[in-house]
């Protein structure tokens, strides 16, 4: 039930993290507490910096969202995204990546991409993040720079505390899982939603109920909507206000080996970055119990897309954007956009 749907709760904590304009200021003066409760303290990692860094380069995160449920003893990392981010660009690139993956770290046990990190922290929470990171780095073929977790929960308290989302929702919905509480019983319709019921919206993907299944596309287009929904709340003024209390929830439910200094920073520098310069590339593969099998040129596919998001430069883009019309100005001159068979071969005169 989580494999997939469920990264959007990720992708909108991680825009929650990133803020608007209007809590710059906030932040610099009263977050700082607030901030240091999201610090995972690894005494063993040189990522942890109290000053702040003079020019935020490009990066790449490693997200990972936790189904952290007390009910269940859960804590599967059952999302996990590599996220490269652009401060020239404001611009990221996320991959997502197959909980079910076989990955083949040396000196460890060849497992499903979801094992990691919950072995990692059930050894040692201190340097759970770092060995994490080392173990992805070789899935996504570079340096990984910062973790961010977060769960579920502070997902539906964020929503609750920011009063709800409008959501269309698209079709009737329903599944029940009585082991672990879960119980999605939505009709198709504009309403107002609570954060419990904006959760289920997001993560459905199959039915026992006699509803129809969603498709990916579907699942995509929710994304999209609730981000634009969320982010609209987060800058009015209701949403301005709450930002203290918003804070105190992702102290409890965000965790990053940011320090509190490059959280400011990082907030500061993608202040205002829009959906539609994220790019969303999704590594499907075909289920061979246990595991998701992806193409390895699917694999070295997401890597390209990722260095490139990290070489962006407004010169670059500009200069490919230029290539790319010129040969576009060419193709209509020498009339090679014609369909197979247009042509004049074969004819008598």
């Amino acid at each position: 039930m989580w494999k997939k749907a469920v990264k959007y709760t990720a992708i909108i904590l991680l825009v929650v993290i990133v803020g608007t304009g209007a809590y710059a200021g906030y932040l610099y003066s009263k977050a700082d507490h607030m901030l240091d409760d999201m610090t995972v303290k690894n005494t063993n990692s040189n990522s942890i910096k109290d000053e702040k860094p003079k020019d935020l380069k490009p990066m790449t995160i490693l997200l990972a969202g936790i189904d952290h449920r007390e009910k269940t003893g859960s804590m599967n990392s059952d999302v996990l995204m590599a996220i490269t981010l652009n401060p020239k660009m404001k611009s990221a690139t996320v991959v997502s990546i197959p909980r079910d993956l076989q990955l083949t770290p040396d000196d460890l046990q060849h497992r499903k991409a979801n094992y990691y990190f919950p072995h990692f922290y059930l050894k040692d929470e201190q340097t759970a993040f770092e060995n994490t990171k080392k173990v992805f780095e070789e899935v996504v073929g570079l340096p990984i720079e910062h973790m961010v977790t977060v769960d579920f929960q502070g997902f539906e308290e964020i929503v609750d505390e920011l009063g709800g989302l409008d959501i269309n929702v698209d079709m009737d919905m329903r599944y029940v899982d009585t082991w672990d509480g879960t119980n999605i019983d939505l009709k198709q319709g504009m309403q107002h939603l609570d954060g419990k019921k904006t959760l289920d919206f997001v993560r459905y993907r199959k039915s026992n109920r006699g509803t129809e299944p969603s498709s990916d596309g579907a699942r995509n287009e929710r994304q999209q909507q609730v981000l634009g929904e969320l982010l609209g709340k987060l800058a009015s003024v209701n949403g301005v206000s709450k930002f203290g209390s918003l804070m105190e929830i992702m102290g409890k439910h965000v965790k990053t080996d940011l320090s509190p200094g490059e959280m400011k920073d990082f907030i500061q520098t993608y202040l205002g970055i829009s959906t539609q310069n994220i790019r969303f590339i999704h590594l499907d593969g075909e289920w061979e119990s246990p595991y998701i099998v992806v193409k390895p040129e699917d694999i070295e596919a997401a890597q390209q897309a990722l260095k490139h998001e990290l070489n962006k430069t407004p010169e670059s883009e500009a200069a490919a954007k230029a290539a790319e019309d010129a040969k576009q100005s060419q193709n209509q001159l020498t009339g090679s956009d014609e369909e197979p068979g247009s042509g004049t071969a074969g004819t008598n005169g």
